[in-house]
């Protein structure tokens, strides 16, 4: 197991880190306003880089007013995430209100390869209920595909199919 931090996991956290001046931000009092769990695609017959394992999306605001050194409430953030070939998922009280304390990652060892080599690890990530939302989930690949200020108003909304 490793004692790394959250960000030291992810890919693409410079669009995230852009918007803290370089910093990573911390996610006490974050919310969850969005989760997408799609299943994948499994093509038939042989493997080929066409598979596709269940991936999972979430949205956090995250809070200007519980960051370190912040001086006002108005500029809230809005980042996406996306993992990658989850399994394990276990969510449990998403509701109108899902405010965390935080979100760790543990990295897991997987075993080895027929030839002794280590496979890649796992990562278990963990959100840390503050109110409403609690999970964990298992995960080979994280990344930050969107960071933006948000915007006033509703945020998110169910996925429409056109």
């Amino acid at each position: 197991m490793s004692n790394k931090s959250f960000e030291s996991f992810v890919e693409g956290t410079e669009a995230l880190r852009a918007l803290y001046s370089g910093a990573w931000p911390c996610f006490h009092d974050a919310e969850v306003i969005e989760m997408h769990f799609w299943r994948g695609h499994v093509h038939p017959g042989d493997w080929d880089e066409r598979n596709v394992f269940p991936i999972v999306t979430i949205k956090i605001l995250i809070l200007e007013a519980t960051q370190p050194g912040a001086t006002d409430a108005g500029h809230d953030v809005l980042a996406s995430f996306r993992f990658y070939d989850v399994d394990h998922v276990h969510i449990q009280d998403f509701n109108h209100n899902n405010s965390i304390v935080a979100l760790t990652v543990t990295e897991q060892p997987r075993g080895t390869f027929t030839g002794g080599d280590p496979l890649p690890p796992s990562f278990l990530v963990t959100i840390e209920r503050g109110f409403g939302l609690v999970g964990s989930f298992r995960c080979s690949r994280m990344e930050v595909i969107a960071a933006e200020r948000a915007l006033k108003g509703p945020l998110g909304g169910p996925q429409v199919s056109p």
